[in-house]
């Protein structure tokens, strides 16, 4: 990438907004709910873990089996997005500087923060880090995400080459903890399709749905 920029995007989640604390009351009302203590030393050993990680490390904490770690995602996902409704976000410190800065002298964007946007960002951050654990897992792996914006439809593809992967089932819906629990918000929160699928050696994760982001 060469040149001076020619407009620039901004991020909400983490960047112009705190929604980091969000999540992490979501996380902690999981918590007590089931009738354990949140402690700093819980809280560290999911900072920048998955969903998977999070639901198994708060199972292991309140003495759950790791069975019940389905339950445990499906509750700290749907409380997250309870706990943005009620108690909204607050801005980062310096974020309206930076924008003032540049307003005025490029074109600026932001990414979309409703509710839907906030959904998909849930999804694909699973689908990433689950392509990452294998596409780069060996030395030479690949992940690629690849975004198609049709008439109607959008279409996100996450993919990757790497070792390692369950077998997939029949009906393309995958069989781990975090891909059923993707399934159900893309069907449910974006009225979408979830599909996974092997072909010339990846293993490919898709989402589509309406496009419908960002109309207000």
């Amino acid at each position: 990438m060469s040149g001076a920029p020619r407009a620039v995007v901004f991020d909400c989640d983490g960047l112009l907004i705190d929604s980091e604390v969000r999540w992490a009351v979501a996380e902690r009302r999981v918590v007590e709910a089931l009738g354990g203590e949140w402690t700093a030393e819980l809280r560290e050993r999911m900072v920048g873990g998955s969903g998977d990680n999070t639901a198994r490390e708060i199972a292991a904490w309140v003495g759950l089996p790791e069975s019940a770690a389905e339950d445990v995602l499906r509750d700290v996902y749907t409380g997250y997005l309870a706990v943005l409704d009620e108690l909204g976000v607050e801005q980062m410190q310096g974020a309206h500087t930076v924008v003032s800065a540049v307003a005025g002298r490029l074109p600026l964007a932001i990414a979309s923060n409703t509710r839907e946007a906030t959904v998909l960002a849930i999804v694909l951050n699973e689908l990433i880090v689950n392509a990452m654990s294998h596409g780069l897992a060996v030395e030479g792996g690949s992940v690629v995400i690849e975004t198609r914006q049709g008439d109607q439809e959008i279409t996100v593809e996450v993919r990757d080459d790497g070792p390692a992967h369950a077998p997939v089932e029949p009906s393309g819906a995958g069989s781990g903890l975090g891909l059923q629990i993707i399934r159900t918000l893309v069907m449910e929160d974006l009225a979408g399709e979830f599909e996974l699928y092997e072909q010339d050696g990846w293993m490919c994760a898709r989402v589509c749905f309406p496009q419908r982001l960002g109309e207000g």
